[in-house]
């Protein structure tokens, strides 16, 4: 996987408990938000991953012979695979399969562990609780308590630092990059758009390291966000559009500004298909 912007390798996909039979996967699918991708091959197991951190959500196995093709719904909530044993399996993805309609509401404190589940570096734990979140009209008001809106730096402030970056003077950039380190995802949304003007080798280089400093220490909270939004999207209430809405007035190119508009783009769009 690639960060096409920061033109480099993030990770690479690798089966956490290898199969005794080959692992050549064979064909790769991407949900339609990009949160989840999919593969499958050999094995005849259909693997999901989390995008953001390239671990596993969930295993499937059923077929009996190699996979040769994926397709996710537009929804998200649906995975088809097709194999050499003549048969296309559809695997679900919700967690509503079997659940209880009529289950008690969350309590206050399971509430607060599925919230602190959502930072969990565990993939396959973290989606589970993105599955029972959204089952529950409750997690709106949980992500409203715990979300705000991007702020945004000072366009004047902002065009100073990152000009600062590339300074002749020591002084002035390392200032310039303590002030950027210290404004969090506003900050690393500027240094983002910077890399794409194409700076000078020595700004790239001061660029990228502040965003590698921010991604280390914004990590779980970023996790965290990506998969309330997640949430919020798969909800789809007037409640959950409402607060993607407020959170896609944040400051322009942060990644939680960024991925609120994305949901609600989406389900602008099928909402439209679905007239």
């Amino acid at each position: 996987m690639w960060d096409v912007a920061r033109s480099r390798e993030v990770g690479q996909l690798s089966v956490p408990q290898p199969s005794p039979m080959r692992t050549d996967f064979w064909c790769v699918a991407f949900s339609a938000d990009g949160r989840a991708l999919a593969t499958a091959g050999w094995d005849s197991v259909v693997y999901v991953w989390e995008a953001e951190t390239g671990k596993p959500r969930c295993v499937f196995s059923g077929h009996q012979g190699p996979v040769m093709a994926l397709a996710f719904s537009p929804d998200g909530t649906r995975l088809v695979s097709g194999g050499v044993d003549t048969t296309a399996l559809v695997w679900d993805l919700t967690g509503h399969h079997g659940a209880n309609p009529g289950a008690a509401p969350l309590t206050a404190r399971e509430l607060q562990t599925l919230w602190a589940d959502l930072a969990s570096s565990d993939a396959e734990h973290a989606y589970r609780a993105i599955q029972v979140l959204s089952r529950s009209a409750q997690s709106v008001a949980l992500f409203k308590a715990n979300l705000r809106p991007v702020a945004p730096i000072d366009p004047k402030r902002q065009a100073r630092l990152l000009a600062d970056l590339d300074s002749n003077r020591f002084a002035v950039r390392r200032k310039a990059a303590e002030e950027l380190a210290g404004l969090g995802e506003a900050a690393a949304a500027a240094l983002r758009q910077l890399l794409t003007s194409l700076p000078s080798p020595e700004t790239r280089l001061r660029a990228e390291q502040i965003l590698d400093k921010l991604d280390r220490e914004a990590a779980t909270a970023r996790l965290r966000i990506v998969r309330a939004l997640e949430v919020l999207e798969r909800l789809d209430t007037a409640e959950a559009r409402e607060l993607l809405r407020s959170l896609a007035k944040g400051a322009a190119h942060a990644r939680q500004t960024e991925e609120a508009k994305g949901s609600l783009e989406r389900l602008a769009r099928r909402s439209r298909q679905g007239e």
